[in-house]
């Protein structure tokens, strides 16, 4: 496949290394893991834009062929993983790594029923609780272990849009998207909390795929590892990409 690249960033970035956050993420999220990783890289965070599923993948393909004059790696969190896998699937000639961070890659039948019930409960309470309110929920949530985002983190999410969460997590809903692995042209890694219940899932769901996908795990941490532990995250990150 070809592709004309148009490059309109007047600086050229040495080593990049596209991130990509998930549901709720800020940019802030980030700032300790990006701290770590600037070592050995240069990393460029993006945010999930707004848009339905297809326009979110155009508009980050947009700014890949906009910013980047050869193939880069990719590390995606949570949503943001997915994401990164369907880009990668469908434009494998832009990438040359990719690195999952607890993120979810398929359901079976039984745990997509429980799915969806569990979407229709979170758009509910988007659509009818403060967002401070609605962060205390969803924070409470087995999967992030009971850890919890730091205040000013916090703080900084309650100032987001709730209108803009509802539609992006419907519309980028994993449920939207293909649940099957497809086969890539270069391994696939994940990285998980070993406090994340993720990771026993898609041992689980994995154990027979014949695709490269390897699994690695961060002690004493849980899906929100890259708040949690990004020393170690990034070492991880480092001995992936090196």
């Amino acid at each position: 496949m070809h592709f004309e690249r148009t490059i309109t960033s007047s600086v050229q970035i040495k080593n990049p290394v596209l991130v990509i956050g998930g549901f709720l993420s800020i940019h802030e999220d980030f700032e300790e893991m990006v701290k770590k990783i600037k070592e050995f890289c240069s990393p460029v965070v993006i945010l999930l834009p707004e848009g339905e599923f297809c326009e979110v993948l155009e508009k980050i393909y947009s700014l890949i062929m906009s910013m980047f004059d050869r193939p880069i790696p990719v590390i995606g969190y949570s949503m943001g993983g997915r994401i990164a896998l369907q880009l990668v699937d469908l434009f494998p000639d832009l990438f040359s790594h990719v690195i999952c961070i607890s993120s979810r890659l398929k359901f079976s039948s039984f745990e997509t029923e429980k799915r969806l019930v569990f979407e229709k409960n979170v758009q509910q309470k988007l659509q009818t609780l403060r967002l401070r309110d609605f962060l205390k929920w969803w924070y409470s949530l087995p999967i992030f272990s009971g850890y919890t985002p730091l205040d000013h983190l916090l703080k900084k999410k309650a100032e987001l849009d709730p209108k803009f969460l509802l539609k992006q997590f419907q519309s980028l809903s994993i449920l939207n998207q293909k649940t099957l692995i497809p086969p890539f042209r270069m391994p696939v890694h994940l990285i998980y909390g070993d406090k994340d219940p993720l990771k026993k899932e898609m041992e689980d769901c994995l154990k027979e795929s014949m695709e490269p996908i390897f699994i690695h795990s961060i002690e004493k941490s849980g899906h929100l590892v890259h708040l949690e532990k990004p020393l170690h995250l990034a070492k991880l990150i480092r001995m992936v990409l090196l």
